[in-house]
């Protein structure tokens, strides 16, 4: 998300009825609900996450303990453990 001058890309009277409700303030302009995204979808953040996950569940399944794979991906112990938990049902289903 970036900031824009209002002024820059609204014609004038739009500019001006805003400013009757709000001046000088920051607003934010949510995007068309057809538009949105879930996270990580546009820099794809959501498929690397996905893809360490699997990597950490296998190294798991061969034999890594949680504290190795904690200090192996700089993730707490707890972290791991969720991932482990939630890559398991994954696999069952």
């Amino acid at each position: 998300m970036k900031y824009v001058k209002a002024n820059s890309i609204l014609p004038e009277y739009l500019v001006s009825k805003l400013q009757e409700y709000t001046d000088g303030c920051y607003l934010y302009i949510p995007r068309k609900q057809e538009e949105t995204r879930r996270w990580g979808e546009e820099c794809g953040s959501r498929g690397k996450v996905s893809l360490r996950n699997e990597y950490i569940y296998t190294e798991f399944c061969n034999g890594m303990k949680v504290t190795e794979l904690s200090k192996l991906y700089f993730l707490s112990e707890r972290t791991i453990q969720n991932i482990i938990s939630n890559q398991k049902c994954k696999h069952k289903k």
